[in-house]
């Protein structure tokens, strides 16, 4: 028993106050630099999954400028979404059958995408604007969307996943027609003007 009084009465107690002021040192930095998100819906496919876990650095575009292909999670009116960087100011974007066009030029993209018909007519991005775009463009033409922020409304960039166990049984956000699939309260509506009213709106949205 000599052992447990050493360990409750002995040096070793001192070291609790230590540890706890430690960890939370610790934590206070770890929620002042990064974010955790839960990612839902299939937007983001095949990059990200329904369920997986993202950490998101806060801190990233603080002293860095945003740059294309980092994906991001961004504010957008009543929530946030998770989307990717296409478009940096500036530049005209345009989207035809999946594939992201730069000053009517199209970009290589390094990182996996589902291919599909979504079409965005071309727009010019102004100063401090970003372009932001799923990875999936299969979705049906009525879930497909887009937005445009300013860089005041990126939270942050992701820098990690980690895929729960029980990602798969994640069912996809379920939202309007003027809504994004995303986190969970992950809503964003239609940054531009909308639809072209002289072509067909179901595959032409502007930036």
């Amino acid at each position: 028993m000599d052992w447990l009084r050493a360990t409750i009465f002995g040096p070793q107690r001192r070291r609790w106050p230590a540890l706890g002021l430690g960890l939370a040192v610790l934590l206070l930095f770890f929620r002042a630099h990064f974010l955790l998100s839960l990612t839902m819906g299939d937007s983001m496919l095949p990059s990200l999954h329904s369920g997986d876990l993202l950490l998101v650095a806060r801190r990233a575009y603080r002293e860095e400028p945003p740059r294309r292909g980092e994906v991001v999670i961004a504010r957008q009116r009543a929530g946030l979404i998770v989307k990717r960087i296409v478009g940096l100011p500036g530049e005209e974007v345009e989207v035809r059958e999946g594939m992201v066009y730069i000053n009517q030029a199209p970009i290589q993209e390094s990182y996996p995408i589902k291919p599909g018909v979504l079409e965005i007519k071309p727009g010019k991005l102004g100063p401090g604007k970003y372009a932001l775009l799923g990875d999936n463009r299969s979705l049906l033409l009525t879930h497909q969307f887009h937005a445009v922020v300013s860089r005041d409304q990126l939270v942050g960039k992701v820098v990690g996943r980690l895929k729960l166990p029980w990602g798969t049984m994640a069912k996809p956000y379920a939202c309007p027609r003027d809504e994004s699939d995303g986190a969970p309260g992950f809503q964003a509506r239609l940054a531009g003007t909308g639809p072209d009213e002289s072509g067909d709106s179901r595959r032409e949205r502007t930036w």
